[in-house]
């Protein structure tokens, strides 16, 4: 299956100590008519899976709107790769899957609140996640977690 990833902009609301959104000093963010060329374009290429990528695309204002449009042209599989903490919210969460999302992608960076925010500059970002899962638990989303071993959370590997 060919998937297609459209990188929509470097613009994040966290500052993690590893990612290259977080250094950029320009943002570039794509216009939505532009991420909505690309999708029709290889809409007609034969693809059928499109992963909306960042940044964090959540925070988008027109993430539901790219959302709907992807599925309108025909993508089978429409993924959101994010760090969660949009999903906190449980209206967002129910907007998304209004939308037609299938798929959430995430990373956990570790387990507390002192590994987050020293990974991701924010204080309690945990608790973004811990309330994003709970939001997510009885979802229709597939998820994908993927977990970062840094010398921040090597420690509490065991969890």
């Amino acid at each position: 299956m060919k998937k297609l990833e459209i990188g929509l902009g470097h613009d994040c609301n966290a500052s993690c100590v590893f990612c290259y959104s977080a250094i950029t000093k320009n943002k570039m963010t794509m216009p939505k008519e532009k991420a909505k060329e690309i999708l029709y374009y290889y809409i007609n290429k034969g693809y059928k899976y499109v992963s909306f990528t960042g940044g964090d695309p959540a925070i988008r204002k027109d993430i539901l709107p790219l959302i709907k449009h992807a599925k309108k042209l025909g993508y089978k599989h429409v993924e959101l790769k994010t760090n969660l903490f949009m999903l906190s919210y449980p209206i967002f969460v129910k907007k998304l899957e209004n939308c037609g999302l299938d798929l959430i992608s995430f990373s956990i960076f570790g387990f507390g609140d002192k590994v987050y925010s020293e990974i991701t500059g924010i204080n309690k970002s945990y608790s973004y996640v811990t309330k994003a899962l709970e939001n997510l638990k009885y979802s229709s989303f597939s998820l994908i977690a993927n977990i970062l071993i840094s010398k921040y959370s090597y420690k509490d590997i065991s969890k």
